[in-house]
């Protein structure tokens, strides 16, 4: 994902991390920054050789340090964006969890559930961070937590269904 902004003494600053592979490529002012370690670059400014750092990633936010200087490029998510995916996590798990529950509304929990529930939860920050109205990022958390929900029920029907307890 591709993040590009202006700012007041470096210019323009791009960022931009690959989704697959973490991958980042810094620009400030239309030069590269110079890749020292993972997290540590340099910054040729005026002349000056400026330290830089880079913490976070895409979905939780990410941070530049020129210099002394705290630049934020990627807004940490919003507290909505994250509590919509913890309740997807907290809802399956616990949902699956309980014998009494699973007889109502049949979801698959343990592991599997876990894991889907996972992605759900990494798919509502990922696709969240990109849009900018809060409703629209309420949409896409209610979207993933449905989608999770409904996965893990399609699954709990199949496996019910393929050991005759339906």
């Amino acid at each position: 994902m591709q993040t590009v902004m202006q700012h007041d003494t470096y210019g323009t600053i791009t960022y931009d991390e690959g989704f697959w592979t973490g991958k980042r490529t810094v620009t400030v002012g239309g030069v590269p920054l110079k890749k020292i370690d993972r997290k540590h670059w340099e910054c040729e400014w005026n002349g000056v050789a400026l330290p830089a750092s880079i913490k976070g990633n895409t979905m939780t936010g990410v941070t530049l340090t020129l210099g002394e200087e705290n630049i934020t490029i990627v807004p940490r998510p919003a507290w909505y964006v994250l509590t919509m995916s913890i309740l997807t996590l907290v809802f399956i798990i616990a949902w699956g969890s309980s014998v009494e529950l699973v007889k109502i509304f049949p979801i698959f929990g343990g592991a599997v559930g876990g894991l889907i529930a996972g992605v759900g939860a990494v798919f509502n920050l990922y696709f969240a961070g990109k849009v900018e109205k809060a409703w629209q990022k309420l949409l896409i958390g209610i979207c993933a937590f449905a989608a999770a929900v409904i996965a893990t029920h399609i699954l709990a029907v199949m496996y019910l269904g393929a050991h005759g307890a339906l």
